[in-house]
């Protein structure tokens, strides 16, 4: 047989690979990686914290705990009473939150880095009077 073209060698060449590793008696163990490990890493967390329900003036619950990262809030506020969550920078400041609403839940993200956070209401007179929380992150 002769071959003329470069696609035949190549074909003539995985022929020959093939069947030689099929005639083999030593035996060759291929390990898979992980499934998406680093992608589930990278997924966000997603934490939901409420406003008092008859307009009290704390959040349920008053500590999360997450992992370093991307991480999802949802904030519900299923009262009359205007409230927001807002995560302070550790320095001073607003790192990521809501707007002050009433009757409804919102949605926002925020990057943490291990340390400690706080989170509070952002209606004058709310987080002095206890409505603030701690996000223990790790």
């Amino acid at each position: 047989m002769i071959i003329k073209n470069s696609f035949g060698i190549a074909l003539v060449v995985m022929i020959s690979v093939v069947l030689s590793a099929c005639g083999s008696t030593s035996s060759t163990t291929t390990t898979m990686p992980a499934p998406m490990t680093q992608l589930q890493n990278k997924t966000p967390t997603t934490s939901a914290v409420a406003a008092g329900p008859n307009g009290q003036l704390v959040f349920v619950p008053k500590a999360l705990s997450l992992k370093a990262g991307s991480n999802t809030f949802v904030f519900n506020n299923s009262s009359a009473v205007d409230h927001s969550m807002v995560i302070a920078k550790p320095g001073g400041g607003q790192l990521a939150g809501t707007p002050v609403f009433q009757g409804a839940s919102k949605k926002f993200q925020a990057t943490l880095q291990k340390g400690t956070y706080t989170y509070y209401c952002s209606v004058p007179g709310h987080r002095q009077a206890g409505m603030v929380g701690t996000i223990n992150v790790n």
